[in-house]
């Protein structure tokens, strides 16, 4: 079971509440990884605040952010920016909300990190970000992404190739 920080009881009584997808994807996160990863809720990165952070010792860092939302809501423009439906008001892309996590982390956060991805650019992979959408499926998200591609079997030989 991964270490959780801070405790779930702690999160619970939190003043910033989590949401459905948040608590339903630390629950599966803290259940099916073993005692060397370690599980943070909403961390404060020096005025960053991903929604969850999982590190493993010599391994790397993955940044999640977490959206409770339906894609029916939102439309993108150009291919990559975020629109409301129902005032096409644009939004900040939640690709780029956890993109620039990622890059704080190396600029800004873990000192001489951004030193030594630059002299090795393998080290660009200790730090790798994910966007969880809780309430869509595999297969709405990649119609939203693009209509036009046979996702369906792209997303099969995906998940083929982690079993």
């Amino acid at each position: 079971m991964a270490k959780l920080y801070p405790p779930m009881e702690l999160i619970q009584k939190s003043l910033s509440k989590p949401t459905e997808g948040e608590l339903l994807l630390l629950n599966s996160l803290i259940n099916n990884l073993d005692d060397s990863y370690e599980v943070y809720f909403q961390p404060l990165l020096n005025g960053d605040n991903p929604d969850i952070v999982v590190l493993r010792s010599g391994f790397g860092v993955l940044i999640i952010e977490v959206k409770d939302w339906r894609l029916e809501n939102y439309y993108l423009k150009a291919g990559k920016k975020w629109v409301l439906v129902k005032n096409d008001a644009p939004i900040k892309s939640p690709l780029s909300q956890v993109h620039n996590y990622k890059q704080n982390l190396y600029d800004l956060h873990i000192e001489t990190l951004l030193e030594r991805k630059i002299s090795d650019i393998n080290l660009l992979n200790i730090v790798n970000c994910v966007v969880f959408f809780a309430m869509e499926s595999t297969a709405a998200i990649c119609d939203f992404i693009d209509p036009k591609k046979n996702w369906t079997i792209i997303s099969t030989l995906i998940l083929e190739g982690y079993k």
